[in-house]
């Protein structure tokens, strides 16, 4: 029991370890908004998604009956 307890501590911590942060694309490499809390040569597994629905808020102009239609699909996360 004290086995399976210690690896489940263990991969607890692991996964509390994520972090999100925001990057821009330059030169052909992601560049951090903000410090990261890393050693030199440490791996990270990286998942990449372009700027939310939120972000391009009031950046086009739509009909309402659209708009609508669009937030009704359902498609968000």
């Amino acid at each position: 029991m004290t086995a399976f307890y210690n690896i489940k501590c263990n991969l607890i911590q692991v996964i509390s370890m994520a972090i999100r942060i925001k990057a821009r694309y330059e030169n052909d490499m992601l560049k951090p908004l903000e410090k990261l809390e890393l050693e030199e040569g440490e791996e990270v597994e990286i998942e990449v998604k372009k700027a939310s629905v939120e972000e391009f808020h009031g950046k086009m102009r739509i009909d309402k009956e659209i708009a609508d239609e669009i937030i009704e699909m359902e498609i968000w996360d």
